[in-house]
């Protein structure tokens, strides 16, 4: 009898060794995973706020707890710590956000200038209107060393206007095409999608010059090459090639001109107010190309004062021109 009671005894005692050895394991196993859940939380939120994305509701650009208003200073090193090859005065200003979610901010000034064309060569002219738009990103892509900036380049046409949230189809110059051509004369006349046409009031001399957009290349039409009436080239005026607009527009309802954009507002001080207090005047990176009765001229878009204009750098009949305007440079920030 005693024997036995000794095996139970000890039967007991070893079951109570086994559940404290397995609540242990189950302990651990429970620590272990509030570890891994605690980890993948963390690593979660790193994600979701690496990824997250700028976004814009009227002027008022966010991400996260981070906010500003357009034409608000933004503290941005362009130098990342080299400031042997920059101003030292560059400051920069919240423009806007892109399609992809990121940050655009502008200098608040021209950081250069920029001259493009000729006053009397006409291969110089030509080859300004060619590599116009990357000379201007050029001089600009320098900027683009700063924490968190993806790149640099010269200010746009759309930039501007999207930043001031106005519609680009009301800015456009005009959406005429123009097809010319030689009579037996020698002498150029013009062709409208209007139905009008007539004979240039310019002479072109038996040569009319024009730049294929479907070749990138500048091409030469002489009159002798071509029968009465044989058109030239229909040089159409595209929404992203023509665009410019006065700040003052004349409005019939009221009788009197009236401003499109609000200049107590931030973006319009930081779009047509140079931070130097100097005239603003600045390229932007976009082609203008004018079709008229009398001439095409080809050139780029450049702000003037309160304006959106543009400067030519060729005629179609070879008279070539010469322009000087400031470079203000885009960072987009991630």
């Amino acid at each position: 009898m005693d024997k036995k009671k000794n095996v139970k005894g000890k039967k007991v005692t070893s079951k109570k060794k086994v559940t404290k050895k397995n609540e242990r394991k189950n302990d651990k196993k429970l620590l272990y995973l509030s570890i891994v859940v605690i980890c993948l939380g963390i690593i979660l939120l790193f994600i979701l706020n690496f990824n997250r994305k700028w976004e814009r509701n009227g002027n008022i650009i966010s991400k996260g707890k981070e906010s500003y208003e357009i034409g608000d200073y933004y503290e941005y090193d362009e130098t990342n710590g080299d400031k042997s090859l920059y101003q030292d005065d560059v400051k920069w200003k919240v423009l806007g956000v892109d399609e992809k979610g990121h940050l655009l901010i502008i200098s608040s000034s021209s950081v250069s200038n920029l001259s493009l064309g000729s006053t009397d060569n006409f291969i110089d002219a030509q080859n300004a209107y060619l590599n116009g738009i990357n000379e201007m990103n050029k001089i600009a892509s320098k900027y683009g060393n700063g924490k968190g900036a993806i790149n640099a380049r010269s200010v746009t046409v759309f930039d501007i206007v999207n930043s001031l949230d106005l519609k680009l189809d009301d800015l456009l110059v005009s959406n005429e095409s123009y097809g010319y051509f030689w009579d037996k004369d020698g002498d150029l006349y013009f062709k409208n999608n209007n139905g009008e046409e007539g004979k240039s009031k310019i002479n072109h001399n038996g040569v009319f010059t024009y730049f294929d957009n479907k070749s990138n290349k500048w091409m030469m039409s002489h009159s002798s090459d071509y029968q009465n009436n044989d058109e030239i080239n229909s040089i159409t005026v595209l929404n992203d090639s023509l665009v410019a607009f006065n700040s003052l527009v004349y409005s019939e309802e009221l009788n009197e001109h009236v401003s499109i954009v609000d200049k107590d507002s931030k973006k319009y001080n930081m779009l047509f107010v140079d931070e130097k207090n100097v005239i603003n005047s600045y390229w932007t990176a976009d082609r203008f190309i004018r079709a008229t009765s009398s001439y095409a001229a080809f050139g780029f878009n450049a702000v003037k004062s309160d304006d959106l204009n543009y400067n030519f750098a060729l005629y179609s009949n070879g008279e070539p021109r010469f322009s000087t305007e400031g470079i203000r440079v885009v960072v987009e920030i991630k």
